[in-house]
Parts: C-alpha cells; structure tokens; sequence
C-alpha cells in the first residue's frame, strides 16, 4: 500500500492543514507473465502457449457456462474478489472469465483445468468444488503476479491417506 501526502488550504486564509492519507493496494506492474501461475499447491501440469496470456482490465467480467447454473457462487465470490463485474450467464468475450462444468473432464472429483487462450481465461471442473478450487488459483495467480499466462493447467486433486480420508493403501 503506498500513502498519499495531502496539502489542504483553507480558502479564508488562516492556514494549511496536511496528512497523510492510504491509497488503494498496488496491482503489480503491467509485464509479460511466464509459466505456471505462482501459486500454493503448486501447478505441476502447465503447458505453455504463445500469446499475451490474461490479466484484469476495465470491463471484465466472471461468467458461468449457461448449462452450470450451479456455479453462480463461485462466479459471483470469484468477481468480488478480483474486483471484475459479474456477468451471470451472458456469453464470455475478450477479458472475460468464464466457469463451467466438464462431465467429460478427466481425473477424480475436485478436479480442474484452466486454459488461458485469446484473451480469455476458461476455468472448468469436473464438479462444483473443482470449479472452486480452480478459481483459488486465479485469484492467487492474479494476486502474486497480476496475470495468468497463455497455456493450460490441469490439476488433479489428490487426497492424503490417513484416518480422516480412509485407510492408507496397502495396509
């Protein structure tokens, strides 16, 4: 956060007054982004595309597929959080983020993709929560770097073996 140092005078003449006032966090600056998006789990499946890749601009929206009605909290919390508009069900454009749900999508639930292509970014899940944690890695990437790069992600959801997960294989 940087501060602003204010300077007011009074019109009738009888003095300044000054203090120093926050401004609003910086985003990072506007430079190409590489690679896998710098997130905590990290991606592990990332193949690079060429292009400028995504990041936030005036007049971007979060929008879900319109066969995902389901995934109206995630676009809504999703939209909030990285301060874009909200654009229901509408059909996504330049800038836009777009949710959906993939029956065909590979791996177990919870799992997710997200390809960055055209200027647009398309997060998808096999189910609900994948959709949700795909969108915890845009946030995150777009917080520590500004941007997503142009590629795709595949990210597999994998659970620990212990007593609140079920037995440990091979015992």
């Amino acid at each position: 956060m940087t501060t602003v140092a204010v300077t007011v005078l009074f019109l009738a003449g009888s003095g300044t007054a000054s203090a120093v006032v926050p401004t609003a966090p910086e985003r990072p600056a506007a430079t190409a982004v590489t690679g896998p998006p710098s997130v905590v789990p990290s991606v592990r499946a990332f193949k690079a595309a060429s292009g400028p890749g995504w990041r936030p601009a005036p007049g971007a929206r979060v929008v879900i597929d319109g066969k995902s009605p389901g995934l109206a909290d995630e676009g809504e919390l999703l939209a909030r959080e990285l301060g874009l508009a909200y654009g229901k069900t509408a059909a996504p454009g330049r800038g836009d983020i777009r949710l959906a749900l993939s029956g065909s999508a590979s791996g177990p639930a919870e799992s997710y993709g997200i390809t960055v292509s055209g200027g647009r970014v398309d997060v998808t899940g096999r189910d609900e929560a994948g959709v949700f944690y795909g969108t915890r890695t845009v946030k995150q990437a777009v917080r520590t770097t500004g941007a997503l790069a142009e590629g795709t992600v595949k990210r597999v959801r994998r659970r620990a073996a212990g007593p609140a997960n079920g037995p440990t294989p091979g015992r």
